[in-house]
């Protein structure tokens, strides 16, 4: 079955074609199709799946996005993560504002009907102070420092071979944000950490965005990630795996 992801519209018929590639109901390119394991399924562009148990999401596989890298993550029965990576490393600030924006789209969906929504996302311009992107509504502003949570060394590796396959601990895979976070926290911020919101972007390292995996993180870290400084903490994932840490 095909059902929209902005109207909810239901429909089973493919186009003559065969492609999918928007809703008849309201024109939107956001479509889930759900499926079982026995099914095959084909596509020709770009392609974002998440496999669901009662409990959650448990895995995600990433196809060709916008960085030209494809990657995959499952939560395995021994809580350890497996991922993968193929494709070119990003480089510098790449995927900071699309990062944003996905945190943006998640902030707005939650907000009462109503209520002044945050518009005009633009990366900031200038000397280094610490923010990567502002957003804006009515009167107040909210910056943004965005960064990887994966390992310098991964992306090395990454480089010289264009692609990554590896089995980490669930630990390990904790360490990773919790580290990605207190190297933000020694930076001076021009404004004050206390105004600063840390987004983690994850789109490269969904097996680090899954539901099992923050809920850990915030289990284990519950005493510390009060002493964290910043005004908000988020786990930037793809699709709908977006959570804040902080609390």
């Amino acid at each position: 079955m095909i059902s929209c992801n902005v109207c909810a519209s239901a429909f089973d018929e493919l186009p003559e074609d065969g492609n999918p590639s928007s809703c008849p109901s309201c024109g939107s390119r956001s479509l889930m199709i759900t499926t079982d394991r026995r099914s095959e399924l084909r596509f020709s562009s770009n392609l974002i799946l998440l496999k669901n148990l009662d409990s959650g999401p448990d895995g995600v596989f990433i196809e060709a996005n916008e960085g030209g890298r494809s990657c995959g993550a499952d939560l395995r029965r021994d809580g350890s993560i497996s991922f993968s990576i193929k494709g070119v490393p990003p480089h510098g600030e790449d995927g900071a504002v699309p990062a944003a924006e996905r945190l943006i789209h998640r902030l707005n969906s939650c907000l009462e009907k109503g209520a002044a929504q945050w518009t005009d996302l633009k990366e900031y311009k200038g000397p280094e102070t610490g923010i990567d992107c502002v957003a804006s509504r009515e009167q107040e502003s909210l910056y943004i420092q965005v960064t990887r949570s994966l390992k310098e060394c991964l992306w090395k590796s990454l480089h010289q071979h264009s692609a990554i396959e590896e089995t980490q601990p669930l630990e390990n895979v904790i360490d990773d944000l919790l580290g990605a976070i207190q190297r933000k926290r020694e930076f001076k911020y021009s404004l004050g950490i206390e105004n600063m919101v840390l987004v983690l972007d994850l789109a490269d390292a969904p097996g680090h965005a899954l539901p099992g995996v923050l809920r850990e993180f915030r289990q284990r870290h519950e005493a510390a990630k009060r002493t964290f400084g910043f005004k908000e903490i988020w786990a930037v994932g793809p699709l709908s795996l977006i959570e804040r840490l902080d609390l």
